[in-house]
């Protein structure tokens, strides 16, 4: 990652539900295309067999998601 995505990405090395590692990616290079604020812009979808979840790698820090989701729909 770039310095500019470590200021609003982080990496999830475990499945968030039950904490499996080393899961796989199962789509990448996928755009964010409504936002600008999305450095790179580029995000994968990992799938965990153990828990069937499919989850963002990097993800957006907590306090960056307003950069995603400032619409006032989402608030």
């Amino acid at each position: 990652m770039t310095t500019a995505e470590q200021s609003v990405l982080e990496r999830v090395s475990r499945a968030p539900c039950c904490g499996a590692e080393n899961v796989p990616v199962f789509l990448s290079g996928l755009k964010d295309l409504l936002t600008t604020t999305s450095p790179g812009g580029a995000f994968s979808l990992r799938h965990c067999a153990a828990c069937d979840v499919v989850y963002v790698d990097p993800r957006p820090l907590p306090e960056k998601l307003h950069l995603y989701y400032s619409e006032a729909e989402y608030m």
